[in-house]
């Protein structure tokens, strides 16, 4: 119960930070469009689709974040976990499209030829927009880790997309000012591009976790060592697991002494059960089947996958 009770608690912080993200990503996403548009800088103008991007992200984080606590009903049996990895697809797809129309807007720019520099104010708002960004993709990256989040890992990598891209825009905008007035439009090129291959990445991680992807081989090893460790353990029939989100689903059959009772069966099996999500720690439903020796599993049902 401590440990659900742990797990609720980071999520919430999960939450909350989603909530900063996002203030602070609308306050940046303006500074830079309001100063790009004054100074004429296209690589500011370019990395503030970063941020926007940013605020996408944090909008999806929270509200799915929220949705996938929802307990299990008769309609979802298995939880609302799978809405991180929708929330993850349309942010993907969203900022793609948007960045495509500034890619061809600074290409254009380029042909035509770049008469002036942008303002060196836009250098100021490029580093503020670095040190911001890189602090939120490090505590994301964080909390992405500590609670499995698949939308926050999201929102932490677009972060840190932000820092690389505000350092590029620093670079640009520099050079432009220096006399090299055409770098500043081959810097938002270049960033629209990296926005684009950032977006297809993600949502063809979103893709793969809607494929009911099994948890990583080598926490599938573990949780059949920890049973095999436990007394009364005879084997371990099978072993299927299926990611949703930030939950993982595990479902494993075990074969005891045939000579034991129902009760001691039982017994057994709550301690596997307990010793697995000790193990794998937080966001873990563990079911747990007890079989005699010399039981047969079936082919692994649709939705699941893992050992045996």
């Amino acid at each position: 119960m401590r440990d659900r009770e742990q797990a609720e608690i980071r999520r919430y912080e999960g939450i909350r930070f989603a909530g900063l993200s996002l203030a602070v990503s609308v306050a940046m996403a303006f500074f830079k469009i309001s100063v790009a548009i004054m100074t004429g800088s296209h690589a500011l103008l370019a990395n503030a689709f970063y941020s926007i991007n940013d605020v996408l992200s944090a909008i999806a984080a929270a509200v799915s974040l929220k949705l996938a606590n929802r307990a299990p009903d008769e309609d979802y049996p298995f939880g609302y976990g799978k809405a991180e990895y929708v929330a993850v697809g349309m942010v993907s797809l969203t900022i793609a499209i948007g960045v495509c129309a500034m890619f061809v807007f600074s290409v254009v720019d380029i042909i035509q030829g770049v008469e002036a520099p942008p303002h060196y104010l836009a250098i100021g708002i490029a580093a503020l927009s670095f040190v911001v960004s890189w602090t939120l993709s490090k505590r994301g990256r964080r909390l992405a880790i500590d609670i499995h989040s698949p939308v926050l890992a999201t929102t932490a990598d677009h972060q840190h997309a932000d820092a690389l891209g505000s350092i590029a825009a620093i670079v640009g905008v520099s050079l432009a000012v220096a006399g090299f007035h055409a770098v500043d439009r081959v810097i938002a090129v270049a960033e629209t591009l990296h926005l684009i291959a950032l977006s297809g990445t993600l949502l063809s991680k979103a893709v793969k976790g809607l494929m009911d992807q099994a948890v990583s081989d080598d926490d599938l090893d573990m949780m059949e060592r920890t049973c095999l460790d436990m007394n009364g353990v005879e084997d371990v029939s099978y072993l299927r697991s299926r990611r949703l989100g930030s939950l993982a689903w595990v479902d494993l059959g075990i074969s005891v002494d045939p000579k034991l009772n129902v009760r001691q069966a039982r017994e057994i099996g709550e301690r596997v059960r307990s010793a697995v999500d000790e193990a794998l720690g937080d966001g873990v439903v563990t079911q747990v089947h007890t079989h005699a020796r010399g039981y047969a599993p079936k082919a692994v049902a649709a939705g699941g996958s893992g050992h045996g």
